[in-house]
């Protein structure tokens, strides 16, 4: 907290090279991508009880991957979410900050998704794969949203 871009590379390095060479380092903090950065096991505690704990890998495995699809038009839209539906994969719309809709798909396999889209005579403009961040985990496990009003949480991060 309170570093510039540059000191936060520098401590993060600085904490990783201890960590490698053997020392374990303890880090306590709220802010999910820094501890996504440098530590290899996480505690998760929402409202004093442990809701994960375990290495990060493990909790991205499980977690698992998305896609991210976009539609040549945005009126493609319903008819993909609906094409994901059927197929049984698991989706849900976001916007970003433009207004720019994407349809989010729990699957791995964008060569099947696409193949599945291009026979439904739907064109992708976009499509990529991205892993849920600890931040979405969080939510996920917590059982919350981003935009919900939580009670104090607290997060630990073991490297």
């Amino acid at each position: 907290n309170g570093l510039d871009p540059a000191g936060i590379v520098e401590m993060r390095d600085l904490i990783r090279s201890l960590a490698d060479d053997g020392m374990t380092i303890f880090v306590s903090s709220h802010l999910l991508a820094e501890i996504e950065h440098i530590c290899d096991h996480l505690v998760m505690i929402s409202d004093g009880k442990t809701v994960f704990q375990g290495e990060v890998a493990g909790l991205r495995a499980a977690r698992g991957s998305e896609l991210e699809l976009r539609p040549e038009t945005a009126a493609q839209l319903a008819s993909l979410a609906g094409l994901m539906t059927t197929k049984g994969f698991e989706s849900r719309v976001e916007e970003d900050t433009d207004g720019q809709q994407t349809l989010i798909v729990a699957a791995d396999d964008a060569g099947a998704i696409n193949r599945t889209c291009m026979e439904a005579g739907i064109t992708l403009v976009h499509i990529s794969q991205r892993t849920r961040s600890l931040e979405e985990a969080f939510f996920e496990l917590t059982g919350t949203h981003s935009r919900d009003t939580v009670s104090a949480h607290a997060l630990g991060g073991i490297s």
